[in-house]
C-alpha cells in the first residue's frame, strides 16, 4: 500500500472487466496480522475465498471443489485448512445434509484482530513510557477474555482509533470493526430465522 499518494480509480488501475467481477472486503489488519494470528498462507487463501462468497447477511455455502479451485489446492487440503481454522475458532462450518456446507468467518477472528492491534499499540506506548498503571500488565499473560471487549466494538481501542482514523492503523481497525459488525449481524439474523 502506497501512502500519501492520490488514489487511482479502480478502473484506471485494473480495468472495467476486472471491476465487473466485483470486490471482496478484506480488512487490512487481517492481511497485516495473519502471521501473528497463526494463519498460514493457505488458510488465508481459504478465508479470502470464503469472504468472496459473503454477499449479504446469509452464510456462504461454496462447494469444497470451488474453494479448492480458487485456492489452487486439492479439496482434501481445503478441508484440512477449514478444519484448522475451525480449531482456531476463526471459521465455523455448518453441515447441511445433502447440500454444501455453510461457512461463517467468526466474530472471534475480528476480536483477535483488534486485540493484536491493541497489544501492539500498548507495546508502542510502553516503549515510549506513556502507559497508565492498568496498561502495564504483561501482555503475554493476558488472555483473549481479558482483551475481548464485553460488547464489540465498545473498547479503548475504538477511542484510540477515532483519534487516528485517517492513519493506516485507524483505517485497518475501522475495516475490522465493520467486519465484526457484519458477522454479528449475520449471527443475530441466523438466530432470528431459527
Amino acid at each position: 500500500m502506497t501512502r500519501n499518494k492520490p488514489q487511482t480509480k479502480f478502473i484506471e488501475k485494473w480495468s472495467e472487466q476486472i471491476q465487473s467481477r466485483g470486490f471482496t472486503e478484506i480488512p487490512n489488519l487481517l492481511i497485516e496480522y495473519q502471521g501473528r494470528l497463526g494463519i498460514s498462507p493457505t488458510e488465508m487463501c481459504v478465508i479470502n475465498a470464503l469472504l468472496k462468497f459473503q454477499w449479504d447477511a446469509n452464510n456462504p455455502f461454496p462447494a469444497v471443489s470451488t474453494l479448492a479451485e480458487y485456492v489452487g489446492k486439492s479439496p482434501l487440503t481445503v478441508i484440512r485448512k477449514v478444519t484448522a481454522l475451525q480449531k482456531k475458532g476463526y471459521v465455523e462450518r455448518i453441515e447441511r445434509a445433502g447440500r454444501t456446507n455453510e461457512y461463517v468467518v467468526t466474530q472471534k477472528l475480528a476480536i483477535k484482530l483488534v486485540n493484536v492491534w491493541r497489544a501492539e499499540q500498548l507495546e508502542k506506548q510502553k516503549r515510549q513510557g506513556g502507559m497508565s498503571e492498568n496498561d502495564k500488565a504483561p501482555l503475554s499473560k493476558m488472555t483473549d477474555k481479558e482483551y475481548a471487549p464485553k460488547e464489540y466494538p465498545q473498547t479503548v481501542v475504538e477511542e484510540q482509533a477515532t483519534k487516528t482514523d485517517n492513519s493506516p492503523e485507524g483505517k485497518g481497525l475501522l475495516a475490522a470493526r465493520q467486519m465484526a459488525e457484519k458477522i454479528k449481524l449475520r449471527a443475530s439474523q441466523k438466530q432470528d430465522s431459527r
